[in-house]
Formats: C-alpha cells, sequence, structure tokens
C-alpha cells in the first residue's frame, strides 16, 4: 500500500494482520470460532448470551470477544448492557484499540460529545494516546478516521473532517471512505441550510413613492443627457458639465439624486412600458460626477441614495456603473471616515449599499499606506459596534459582516484577527462566504491582494465603451442600422442643447425646449412605443421561476 498523503504522521502503517495477532494474541481454540461468534453477535439473539459469556469466562485475556458482547447487546435493542461490555472492556484491557473506538462510538451515538477527545485524545490521533508505539494496523487507523470525520462534522468543523476524509481515502479502505464522505455530505449540506437559516438580515424600509411626474429644474439644460443612452460614451457631454460652474452643477446633480427618489414610481411605470431600461442610468452618472468633482459637500445626500430600499440602486444602476462607485465615494469621502463610520451604523441599510463605503475605506490604506492605522481603527470600530448591538437594533447583517471581512482580506489586516474571531464567536458572519474562522484567519494572513486603480470618469466610461463592444460584437451585423440612428438622435440632441445653453444660459424657462419626462422616450416629441407587447420588469418573470421578470429572465 502506498501512503504519501500520510507521510506527515509520525508512526508506520500497516496492512498485516500478523502484525494484529502480536498486539492482541488469541488462542487458536477461539480463532476457529471467531466466524460464528461474530454472525452471533450480529443476529442479536438472546440465546447468543449464553454461549458468548462462556468463552469469556473460558478465555477472559481475549478482548475481542468482549467486543462480540457488546455488538450482540446492541443488536438486541440493549444500548445501556452494549454501553456496559464497553467500559468493562477498556478498563481490562486499556491498551485494545478497538474496544477504545467502541467506547467512542458510544459518547457519538449518546451525544456525548466532550468525551470523544477524553478517549482518542485531543488531537484525535492514536499517538496522542500511545507515544511509544511506532506502528499501527491500518484496520485501527481507518476506524479512527471513521469516527473523527463524524466528530468534527457535528462539531461544525469540517475542514479538518475533510482532512480526515483524505486520510482515509488513501488508507484504501474504499467501504470505509464511502461511508464517511457519505455522512460528510448530508452534514455539509444540513449544516449549510441551517447556516443560511440562521443568518442575520437588517430590514430595510422600502422606498416612499410619490406621484411626481415632471423633472425638476436645472440650472444648465446639459444635466438631462444624463438621462438618455449613448451618454455614456460621449466624453465630450461629461467635460463640458465639468466646465460649468461648481455651485451650480453641483447643485444641478444633487437634484438628479433627488429626482430618482421623487420619481422612483414613475421611471419603473415607465420602464413598463416602453422597455427603455438603458435610460435610467442617470443616478450613476450623477454620483461618478460628483465624485469627479471631489463634491464633499455632497456625502450626506448620496448616504440618503443609500439608504433606500434593496432593489432601488439595481433598479437604477448597471453591474459596471455599479462596480465603480466606491470610486466616487473613495474622492469623496476619503476625508470624512467618521461620516463614513456613521452611516456603517445607521439601522435598516442594505448591505451591499454598506458594503460600497466599506470598498472604498479598504482602497485608502492600499493607495495611502500612512494612513493604514487609521483604515484599521475604522473597521475596529465598526466590528466592536456589531459585536455591541442585538438584533432587534436592525444593525445586524451576517452578509454585510462577510463583506467587511472581505475587504479586510483586500487589505491584508491581519491585525483585525482577533475582533473578526469574536464576530464568528458572536455568530454574526454568514459562513456560506469563506466558512469558519479557521479558513478566514489563514486567507487573511496569506492575502497579497493588489490595489484597485482609481480611474478618472472618462476612463470609466471608455472602458463602459470598450466593455459593451467586448459583449455585443457577435451582434454588430444586427445592430449597426439601429445604432446608427440612435447616435444621430443623440448628436442633434446634444447640438441642441448645447446651442440652448450658449444662446439662453441665463433664461432658466428654456428647460422646456427639452421634454421634461423621460427624455430617451421622445423621437421629435412623440413618445417611441414598441408595437409588440412587452413584459413589464417587475411583473412575474413568464419562465415560471416566481421571480420578478428583471431578477429573472430580462437578459436571455
Amino acid at each position: 500500500m502506498q501512503y504519501n498523503i500520510l507521510k506527515s504522521l509520525n508512526y508506520e502503517i500497516t496492512d498485516d494482520l500478523e502484525f494484529l495477532k502480536t498486539l492482541f494474541p488469541i488462542p487458536y481454540d477461539v480463532e476457529v470460532q471467531l466466524k460464528n461468534l461474530y454472525k452471533l453477535a450480529q443476529k442479536g439473539k438472546k440465546a447468543g448470551i449464553k454461549r458468548l459469556t462462556s468463552v469469556i469466562e473460558q478465555y477472559p485475556e481475549v478482548p475481542i470477544l468482549k467486543n462480540y458482547l457488546s455488538l450482540l447487546y446492541a443488536n438486541m435493542g440493549n444500548p445501556s448492557k452494549s454501553y456496559e461490555i464497553n467500559h468493562l472492556t477498556v478498563e481490562k484491557h486499556p491498551n485494545y484499540t478497538m474496544g477504545i473506538l467502541s467506547l467512542a462510538e458510544e459518547y457519538f451515538e449518546s451525544n456525548q460529545l466532550n468525551k470523544i477527545p477524553q478517549v482518542l485524545g485531543e488531537t484525535l490521533d492514536w499517538k496522542a494516546i500511545f507515544p511509544l508505539r511506532d506502528k499501527f494496523h491500518v484496520f485501527e487507523v481507518s476506524g479512527l478516521q471513521k469516527i473523527a470525520v463524524r466528530y468534527f462534522c457535528k462539531t461544525g468543523n469540517f475542514k479538518d473532517a475533510q482532512n480526515r476524509l483524505y486520510l482515509l481515502e488513501a488508507l484504501d479502505n474504499q467501504d470505509d471512505w464511502i461511508e464517511a464522505q457519505e455522512y460528510y455530505d448530508i452534514s455539509k449540506r444540513e449544516y449549510d441550510d441551517m447556516r443560511e437559516d440562521n443568518n442575520i438580515e437588517v430590514n430595510v424600509p422600502l422606498t416612499i413613492l410619490t406621484d411626481i411626474t415632471d423633472a425638476p429644474d436645472f440650472n444648465f439644460n446639459l444635466i438631462n443627457l444624463l438621462y438618455i443612452d449613448k451618454f455614456e460614451t460621449d466624453n465630450d457631454a461629461i467635460t463640458d458639465i465639468l466646465k460649468y460652474s461648481r455651485t451650480e452643477i453641483i447643485t444641478d446633480l444633487e437634484k438628479v439624486l433627488a429626482d430618482s427618489i421623487n420619481r422612483y414610481q414613475h421611471f419603473q411605470d415607465d420602464i413598463d412600458i416602453y422597455d427603455n431600461e438603458e435610460t435610467i442610468s442617470f443616478i450613476g452618472h450623477a454620483v461618478l460626477l460628483l465624485g469627479e468633482l471631489e463634491s464633499t459637500e455632497s456625502l450626506e445626500n448620496i448616504f440618503h441614495i443609500l439608504s433606500q430600499e434593496e432593489e432601488f440602486l439595481d433598479f437604477y444602476i448597471n453591474d459596471f456603473i455599479g462596480e465603480n462607485l466606491w470610486i466616487a465615494l473613495y474622492k469623496i469621502g476619503q476625508n470624512q471616515l467618521d461620516a463614513c463610520k456613521s452611516f456603517m451604523m445607521r439601522p435598516g441599510i442594505y448591505a451591499n449599499n454598506k458594503a460600497l463605503v466599506a470598498e472604498a475605506v479598504s482602497q485608502i490604506a492600499h493607495h495611502q499606506p500612512k494612513r493604514r492605522a487609521e483604515v484599521l481603527e475604522w473597521y475596529n470600530d465598526i466590528f466592536t459596534f456589531f459585536l455591541n448591538s442585538k438584533i432587534n437594533d436592525n444593525v445586524l447583517d451576517s452578509r454585510l459582516n462577510a463583506m467587511l471581512i472581505y475587504e479586510v482580506i483586500e487589505f491584508n489586516g491581519k491585525e483585525l484577527i482577533p475582533i473578526i474571531e469574536e464576530l464568528y464567536k458572536y455568530d454574526v458572519v454568514d459562513f456560506n462566504a469563506f466558512g469558519d474562522f479557521n479558513e478566514v484567519e489563514s486567507i487573511i494572513k496569506n492575502s497579497d491582494s493588489p490595489k484597485k486603480e482609481i480611474l478618472s470618469i472618462t476612463k470609466i466610461y471608455d472602458e463602459y465603451k470598450s466593455w459593451n463592444d467586448d459583449d455585443f460584437d457577435e451582434y454588430d451585423e444586427y445592430d449597426e442600422y439601429d445604432d446608427e440612428l440612435s447616435e444621430d438622435f443623440v448628436d442633434k440632441l446634444y447640438e441642441q442643447v448645447l446651442n440652448i445653453e450658449t444662446n439662453h444660459k441665463n433664461d432658466n424657462n428654456n428647460n422646456n425646449n427639452i421634454p421634461k419626462r423621460h427624455i430617451a422616450n421622445y423621437n421629435d416629441g412623440e413618445p417611441i412605443v414598441n408595437e409588440t407587447p412587452k413584459i413589464g420588469r417587475n411583473e412575474p418573470c413568464p419562465c415560471g421561476s416566481g421571480k420578478k421578470y428583471k431578477k429573472c429572465c430580462i437578459n436571455k
């Protein structure tokens, strides 16, 4: 046999049956009866007691006979008597490993898990019990690993259980390995389900809906271009917006943020009717522009956006823009860590939204190494706050803590390992993210994540255009005509807006030259209505999944 995976063990493993006979000698007269005596024990008949007892009295020095008697009582449905024989066997034959395993099995079956390390040693290893032995039979080692797998599964230590499975597999005892693997798979599935059920999640209030349908009056008409698709591909528009008076443009961008809340119901209805999902990214554009302006005074307005219901940002912001929102938060909030900390401690905030702020703060440790201690203190204060919170405070969220730990991994915050361990003990971390604390500790200690690039807004949109081109190259031959029409429309509209700004920049009434409702729905003043009926993104998905269309097959 090959035991390459067992080389770390400090003893030899043999499959020689003669080795067992030297450890626990069996007289020939007993050996020839063993097969029949074992069958007798398996049958669990009362008549077998007299026969086995008689042989034991004749050969009291043979421990395997007592093991058979214990098995007989177990199969008769008399566990207490079986356990009594187990204890007697270990007492009379303290070096008999199979008796020790039977006793450990008893403690497992009777749910006395704390006693198993007392029987098998703290490390659940034969060498811990018999330090002078340098060789063990494969049956002894395999039997120990089977119990160890079940013990570690029962105590939630699936990492060590997996390691014992590897040992069992290396021992080439197929039956034992299959039995232990099946137990592991069932236990892990049940454990993960339980952990999922026990995860804590904050209750996020729903966004208050209004019947407002009119767009805000902006200082600059060019802001209306944020409400149309293709804006993200036009850096000229970005450059022109950033040239305006800083105070006035920030006021306009903050109006855009407020508009996303005030007209939330309006835009949802609009999407369901016109199916123009690409035109509602204006909130993402506004946040990125505020970031480019380093508008520190807008931080609370952004926090107000991040305080909305779970589906709010999912409705407005596509994946690419969402992945870059942390950059705006970094530029705006890097010198307002107390305000960011206060936001993280607010109740009823969706975990993903808080994680955006945490991501921005973690990157400070990368880009400004001298502030690493400040970042560590920031995370420590938040973790301490959660440790001192209760579920009814509506701030504890298992998934959020897992995401915060991920950010700690990103900047190798090994100094936070002790308090992260406390979070695991408090049971407020989603185990499905990284597993148990031991796994997280190892990941943090060995992490070497590079810092993320802080892109300019024009670079973000350049990458967005490239991202879109890569994703849709296969459809180019079909979409070319539509793209040309759309680009012509946007170019003409952009030219119209610039003319308005040039000729009437002091006349606020000229905002009426651009439609105040969802501007991308209009071409020459008439709404673009699809002739084919559309499924509303908030309606049930026709595939029958039970999810909303936008959460299921909308992109298929």
